[in-house]
C-alpha cells in the first residue's frame, strides 16, 4: 500500500478425520492386544524443497487401534531413508489424537529424490514403517530464460543477509500463494489474469540474499521497500518489461508490504514484509499463506496482487472515488480501498469505475483491462 500502513487480521480454516470404527467377534476389543492397530501417513507427503532446506510440512502419522479409534501414547521414530538430508526430533510420542511428526526435515545437498520413513514402536501394526517422499529442487538465483516476451511479474524470494532461509522459493508456498491470486482474479475478470514470468512451464521464482542485515533493513522504515528494489537492481535485476512481486522474509516496523506507485513513486518492485512487527497489530508472519493454487486467497495474496496494482499505477488520480495516493473509498470489500475501516476484500473495482471496466473507463483513468500485464 505504498507507504501507508495495512490492517492485518489472522485467516485460518479448520480440517477433521473421521475413522469408521470396524466390529468384531468374540470380546469387547474384537479379539486384540493393546500393541495392535495401524500406522497411516496424516501430513507431509511428495512435498518440494530446495536442497539444503526443509520441508513446508514436517510429515505426520497417524497411529490407531484396531477399532480404528486414536492410540495416544505411542513412539515414532523417523528415519531418513535416502538423499541424504537430516532431521530434528526424530523420535515423538503420538499425542490423543493418534498424531506423531518429526520435528523437521531438511533435504539433502544433490538435487533429486529423498525418502523418510516412520515407524511406531510395538507388535502388530500394520503399516509399519510408512515412507514419505520429497524432491530436493535446485533453486534459481537467477532469472532463466523466459517462455514468452513483453510485459510479465517475475516473483522473488529475498532474504537478508542474516535471515533464516524458510526455502519458500522451493517448497511450493510461493507457487501456491501466487496460484491462490491468480485463480481469483481470474474470477472476477472473466478469466484474465496477471502475466507471470514462467521457465519450462512453471512459474519462475528468483532467489536473492541481500548484503543488508534485517536490522539494517527495519531501521530504513518506510524505505525498506525502496532498499529491496535498489539493491535488486544493483545485482542485475532492471528489466524493462518486467514488475516484481518480493516476498521478503525479513522485518518491518513500519508495515507489512509496500509498493511503488508511478508516476508519483517510481518504480518496479511490490513487496510484502513477511516478518514485519507493527506497531498496534498482528505480527505479520501470523498472516497464513493459501495451500494451494485453488485456494481461497487471504490477506497475503490480496496484499500482493493489491501492490502489484501500485506497481502498475492504480490507481489514478483521476479516478472518481480516488483517495490516498493509489486508493478508493468505495468500501473495505474493493481491493483497493483506504479508510477507517478493517480492509475485508473481495471485489475488483466495486462499482467498475475507478480502475477496471472491461468496457472502457472514461479518458485519464487507468484501466486494468487495458494493461500489458494482464492476459488477453
Amino acid at each position: 500500500m505504498n507507504r501507508k500502513r495495512l490492517t492485518w487480521r489472522v485467516m485460518g480454516g479448520f480440517a477433521s478425520l473421521a475413522f469408521l470404527g470396524a466390529c468384531g467377534g468374540g470380546s469387547g476389543d474384537g479379539g486384540t492386544g493393546p500393541g495392535s492397530g495401524a500406522i497411516l501417513k496424516s501430513a507431509g507427503d511428495n512435498q518440494t524443497a530446495g536442497t539444503g532446506t526443509a520441508v513446508a510440512i514436517p510429515p505426520a502419522v497417524l497411529v490407531r487401534d484396531n477399532l480404528g479409534n486414536p492410540r495416544p501414547d505411542v513412539a515414532v521414530t523417523f528415519t531418513t531413508a535416502s538423499g541424504g538430508g537430516s532431521l530434528s526430533k526424530a523420535i515423538d510420542t503420538t499425542d490423543a489424537n493418534g498424531v506423531a511428526s518429526v520435528g523437521s526435515w531438511t533435504l539433502g545437498s544433490i538435487p533429486g529424490s529423498n525418502r523418510l520413513t516412520a515407524t511406531a514402536s510395538g507388535s502388530g501394526i500394520s503399516g509399519n514403517p510408512q515412507t514419505f517422499s520429497a524432491n530436493g529442487s535446485r533453486r534459481a538465483t537467477s532469472d532463466r530464460p523466459d517462455d514468452v516476451t513483453g510485459s510479465q511479474v517475475q516473483v522473488f524470494y529475498a532474504l537478508p543477509s542474516d535471515g533464516v532461509d524458510r526455502g519458500l522459493d522451493t517448497n511450493s508456498v510461493l507457487v501456491s500463494t501466487v496460484g491462490s491470486f491468480q485463480t481469483w482474479l481470474g474470477g472476477q475478470t472473466g478469466g484474465r489474469t496477471l502475466r507471470m514470468d514462467t521457465y519450462q512451464g512453471a512459474l519462475d521464482i528468483t532467489f536473492v540474499r541481500l548484503g543488508r542485515s534485517n536490522a539494517t533493513m527495519v531501521s530504513y522504515g518506510a524505505f525498506v521497500r525502496d532498499t529491496i528494489e535498489k539493491d535488486l537492481a544493483t545485482a542485475g535485476f532492471a528489466a524493462a518489461a518486467k514488475i516484481y512481486a518480493v516476498y521478503y522474509d525479513g522485518g518491518s516496523t513500519f508495515a507489512c508490504g509496500g509498493g511503488s506507485w508511478p508516476p508519483t513513486l517510481p518504480g518496479r518492485v511490490g513487496a510484502l514484509y513477511l516478518q514485519g512487527t507493527v506497531s498496534g497489530a498482528p505480527p505479520c508472519n501470523t498472516n497464513p499463506f493459501a495451500g494451494s493454487p485453488t485456494s481461497p486467497p487471504g490477506y497475503l495474496e490480496f496484499a500482493m496482487i493489491h501492490e502489484l496494482m501500485h506497481v502498475q499505477g492504480f490507481v489514478s488520480t483521476a479516478a472518481p472515488n480516488f483517495v490516498l495516493a493509489g486508493h478508493v473509498n468505495t468500501g473495505p470489500t474493493d481491493l483497493m480501498y483506504a479508510g477507517p475501516l478493517p480492509w475485508q476484500p473481495t471485489t475488483l473495482d466495486l462499482n467498475q469505475a475507478n480502475y477496471y471496466n472491461p468496457n472502457g473507463l472514461p479518458a485519464g483513468i487507468l484501466n486494468l483491462a487495458n494493461s500489458p500485464f494482464l492476459t488477453p
